[in-house]
């Protein structure tokens, strides 16, 4: 017996710090949503814990913090005044902190500040200093406070999913929560080495905050589409065309090459508007349309003729290249890089409405410059774009989580919080 106490009695602080990291491995253990049924092949799925179902619930409580702030008010300095709220509350202890930073990480999109770094601080400051962090190899091993450490990798993954980079002033943030021997500061550690790195890979790189203004974003879009260097983008109001329904703008993009293929283009051969089409800007979609004609004959060289085995060509000599006159041959101009097997791309344009009223005055904005347009007669192949996103109603997610075996979150406020 006193051999063992002999045992603990070297491990500080004692036997009380270690006993919760163990009753918090186990509970992290039990929580898993699935087990595995032994003698079966398939996954058996158990339904959450009362635990769980307790925390969940308290992470809805949570969200009234943010929630009761109105739509048009919300922005950065309104959710640091929502997490000022709940530090006026309890500033010692913090009960329910590790819940209020999943409420927080929940509502990031909807006030705006999920690309904002000081705002990620702000949730981590909500974390007790000094608390969580390991003194010996054992509580290190074990994962010390393991709900509160997945909670910090949680925030950190947020950040990692909108492409926030860790600056140093979060690294002692993370040093004096968790400590140097955590998987948080591990986490945080990784990010500082590989993040500067993927940012900076991309040789057509987008502003990381996009403009306000549609206009620009347009421009930026098609700048991205286009590799030739002496494209023109143009911004066009649609009130300046009198014969124009839409009030919308319109941002056009034309090279000389394009102006060219278009005064060599035959009036008789009709052109196409096809559309539309989409791009993305870091979280913008945008749709564009393309102006382009039919596809061009490739030209046919007829068959080709089969290989001949190496050691004859290397062995037999070629006497008539002494002895034959060459002719002058005609070759082919080399096809710039709006010629394309589907047809020759003589346009790009992104409108405000996307309707075919807007297209039809950026033609005519197109044919002040390029007046062999208004001669060529235009077909428009114009289809929308099915997303792939279903908006699904409370209503039918509950249905679906009850034909499924799963509990509904609105039943999480029936269990008490004890």
């Amino acid at each position: 017996m006193q051999n063992w106490r002999r045992m603990f009695s070297m491990v500080a602080p004692q036997r009380r710090v270690l006993y919760p990291a163990w009753r918090l491995t186990r509970r992290a253990f039990h929580r898993a949503p699935t087990v595995f049924a032994v003698g079966k092949d398939v996954f058996s799925w158990r339904p959450p814990s009362d635990l769980t179902l307790r925390q969940d619930a308290e992470v809805v409580r949570k969200t009234a913090y943010f929630d009761e702030v109105k739509k048009d008010l919300r922005d950065k300095n309104a959710f640091r005044h929502a997490i000022g709220s709940f530090l006026a509350r309890d500033n010692v202890r913090r009960a329910g902190h590790v819940e209020f930073i999943y409420a927080a990480l929940k509502r990031v999109q909807a006030f705006g500040v999920h690309k904002d770094l000081e705002t990620y601080k702000d949730i981590m400051n909500i974390f007790p200093k000094g608390r969580f962090v390991a003194h010996n190899m054992w509580q290190v091993e074990f994962m010390h406070y393991p709900r509160h450490q997945e909670c910090g990798l949680d925030v950190l993954c947020e950040m990692e999913k909108h492409g926030v980079v860790p600056d140093f002033e979060m690294y002692h943030i993370v040093l004096n929560i968790f400590g140097e021997r955590s998987i948080v500061m591990r986490k945080l550690k990784r990010m500082n080495y590989w993040f500067p790195k993927f940012r900076n890979a991309n040789p057509y790189p987008i502003p990381f905050f996009l403009p306000n203004d549609p206009t620009e974003k347009a421009r930026l879009a098609l700048e991205r589409m286009c590799p030739d260097v002496r494209k023109e983008v143009t911004v066009f109001q649609t009130e300046d065309i009198s014969e124009a329904l839409d009030k919308t703008w319109i941002a056009s993009l034309i090279c000389p090459d394009q102006r060219k293929l278009i005064s060599e283009h035959v009036s008789d051969k009709p052109l196409y508007v096809d559309g539309e089409y989409s791009v993305h800007l870091r979280e913008e979609f945008l749709k564009y349309f393309i102006l382009r004609d039919e596809p061009q004959e490739l030209l046919d060289s007829g068959p080709t003729p089969a290989p001949e085995p190496y050691y004859e060509l290397d062995c037999r000599p070629d006497w008539d290249l002494f002895f034959k006159v060459e002719n002058p041959k005609e070759y082919a101009p080399l096809p710039t890089l709006h010629e394309q097997e589907d047809g020759n791309i003589l346009a790009i344009c992104i409108t405000g409405t996307s309707s075919q009223d807007s297209l039809r005055s950026w033609l005519s904005c197109l044919a002040r410059t390029n007046p062999r347009i208004a001669q060529v007669p235009i077909h428009f192949r114009i289809r929308s774009i099915q997303m792939d996103t279903e908006i699904i109603t409370e209503e039918q997610a509950a249905r679906e989580n009850e034909a499924s075996g799963f509990i509904s979150t609105k039943k999480y406020d029936d269990v008490l919080i004890h």
